[in-house]
């Protein structure tokens, strides 16, 4: 008898089969990329999504062409196909883009050079997962050489790491992520980015609310206003009523006019129970 996980899988490449039949090309991909995604993806899913969408001539080509020099022993080869994946990163959310680097068989070239020893190739690799988990594909065996990136020598390719880690695990990267909140500007403001999007979205569970109010409601007092403003912006959203004389008293004490009004916003925020107060 098949296992309950291998009778879902069936179902699901075979809601993915009707919606194809239906001319439903798009809706069927998203449905098997979301269940192959993240810490809990099924490897099923992603099977299915194979078996049912062969690889383009366009993929063939790119493939060959682009993403297996990505690990070539000729710099002059790995640095053109890197900023060539970069472009491709860069380029609007499309049918196109997904092809190129939201596809879980692109990844398998992608992961791989997130370890290599050439600094340009890791850091448009990083962009190119971090824009895949964004919009595609959350392709879980990015994690662990994500995390080790958040120690890389260049803020961007740290900034992307940031942006990738929290879209692919969303409340099981908050742990790596957070201390992130130390490093430079750019990185910082990526950090609450991804972490206001998350909620904004309502990707994190109880637990992850919790985990950024302990996080965050000490950092209302926080010497620099600039990190008090960042504080609160992600405390309004978390929604805590517990918080609610903390932020009471962080706004009683607040001389900054910036970090006065987000303190403000977000205390109306968690009294009304609705983020946008």
């Amino acid at each position: 008898m098949a296992s309950r996980q291998s009778q879902n899988v069936i179902k699901l490449k075979d809601k993915a089969a009707k919606l194809i039949a239906d001319g439903e090309d798009d809706a069927a991909k998203e449905l098997l990329l979301e269940a192959a995604s993240g810490p809990n993806g099924d490897e099923g899913a992603r099977r299915s999504y194979e078996d049912l969408f062969p690889l383009t001539k366009t993929q063939q080509k790119w493939m060959a062409g682009t993403l297996s020099k990505l690990a070539a022993k000729d710099s002059a080869a790995r640095t053109k196909a890197a900023k060539e994946l970069r472009r491709a990163a860069s380029d609007e959310v499309s049918v196109d883009q997904r092809d190129l680097i939201g596809d879980p068989r692109v990844m398998d070239y992608v992961i791989p050079v997130l370890s290599s020893d050439d600094p340009k190739v890791v850091e448009c690799a990083a962009e190119a997962v971090a824009q895949a988990a964004m919009f595609y594909y959350r392709d879980w065996r990015a994690f662990e050489p994500l995390k080790k990136l958040l120690g890389a020598k260049k803020a961007l390719t740290r900034r992307w790491a940031v942006n990738a880690l929290g879209n692919i695990g969303r409340e099981e990267a908050l742990e790596a992520i957070l201390p992130m909140s130390e490093d430079e500007e750019e990185v910082r403001d990526e950090l609450i980015a991804v972490i206001l999007g998350l909620l904004q979205n309502g990707q994190l569970c109880v637990k992850g609310k919790q985990k950024l109010a302990q996080y965050y409601t000490p950092r209302l007092g926080a010497d620099n206003p600039d990190d008090r403003t960042m504080a609160a912006n992600v405390l309004g959203q978390v929604n805590d009523k517990s918080i609610v004389p903390t932020l009471e008293s962080a706004l009683k004490r607040e001389n900054n006019r910036g970090a006065k009004e987000a303190i403000a916003f977000a205390l109306k925020a968690v009294k009304s129970g609705s983020p946008n107060g």
